[in-house]
C-alpha cells in the first residue's frame, strides 16, 4: 500500500510541476515587455540617476516630472562604441502628462552643448540633444493591460566606452508623467517571475488603472480549477488504495 501511495504522490507531484511550468510559460509572455524601473521623481540629479550596465538590454523607466524635480536622469555604462535606441511615451488617458518631452545625452565623445539648454552637464561633459522621430502612436501593452501614446524614438551612437548620462525633461517646462524605453535585447530570467505581479501593479498605478489586467483573473481562475481538480483526483486515488 505504501508503494502505491508513494507512486500516486509522485504522479501528483509531477502534475503539479507541469502546472507550475505552464504558469511560468504564461507569465513569460511578459518577456515581450521591457524590464521596468519606477524611480518616479527620485532620479533628479546625475548622482541619483537610474543606472544600467548594458545599453542593448530592453528596459523602460517610469518618470514623473514635477516642479521640485523638473529633470530626471538615467545613466548607461558602455564597454564599447555602440548604438543606443530610445523611445519616449506617455500614459494614455492620464490627466497630467509631459507635453513636450526632451532628452539630452552627455558623455565621452560628445563635443559642445546644445543651444538654450539650462541643464548643467555632469562633470563638464559635452552633450547632444536627441531628436524624436515618428509618433504619436497608440500602444497597448497586453501584459500590464495599459495603453500609452508613443511620442517618438531616437537612436544615437555612443562613440566611446564610458558612462553616458541622459537628462529627461519637458521642453515647455511642464510637469507630468512619461516613460523612456531603452534597448532592444530581452534579458528576462526565471528569477524575475516572482517580480511580475509587483511590476504589473506599479505599471498600472503609473497609468492610474485599478485592479489587475483581465488575463490575470482568467489565468488565476483556470489555475485554481486545475489545482482543485488535481487535488480531488489524488484524494480519490488514495481512498481507493486504502
Amino acid at each position: 500500500m505504501g508503494l502505491h501511495v508513494g507512486e500516486l504522490a509522485w504522479v501528483g507531484l509531477r502534475r503539479a510541476l507541469v502546472l507550475a511550468v505552464a504558469l511560468v510559460i504564461g507569465l513569460s509572455a511578459a518577456a515581450h515587455a521591457n524590464r521596468p524601473f519606477f524611480p518616479g521623481s527620485r532620479a533628479s540629479n546625475p548622482e541619483s540617476a537610474v543606472r544600467f550596465s548594458d545599453p542593448s538590454v530592453s528596459r523602460v523607466i517610469y518618470y514623473e516630472l514635477s516642479s521640485r524635480a523638473p529633470v530626471q536622469w538615467f545613466a548607461v555604462e558602455s564597454e564599447r562604441p555602440q548604438e543606443l535606441r530610445i523611445q519616449v511615451g506617455v500614459p494614455a488617458g492620464v490627466s497630467r502628462v509631459a507635453a513636450a518631452p526632451g532628452i539630452v545625452l552627455f558623455g565621452p565623445g560628445f563635443a559642445g552643448r546644445p543651444d538654450g539648454l539650462s541643464i548643467d552637464p555632469p562633470q563638464g561633459a559635452g552633450g547632444v540633444a536627441l531628436a524624436l522621430r515618428g509618433g504619436p502612436e497608440r500602444f497597448f501593452e497586453p501584459v500590464t493591460g495599459t495603453e500609452s501614446v508613443i511620442l517618438g524614438e531616437a537612436s544615437v551612437e555612443l562613440p566611446e566606452a564610458g558612462t553616458y548620462y541622459a537628462a529627461v525633461y519637458d521642453a515647455q517646462g511642464g510637469e507630468g508623467k512619461l516613460w523612456v524605453g531603452l534597448g532592444q535585447r530581452e534579458a528576462f530570467t526565471w528569477r524575475d517571475i516572482p517580480r511580475f505581479p509587483g511590476w504589473i501593479r506599479k505599471a498600472r498605478d503609473f497609468h492610474e488603472l485599478p485592479g489587475w489586467p483581465r488575463w490575470m483573473w482568467i489565468g488565476g481562475a483556470a489555475s485554481l480549477g486545475v489545482v482543485a481538480a488535481l487535488g480531488f483526483w489524488v484524494v480519490r486515488r488514495l481512498l481507493r488504495v486504502t
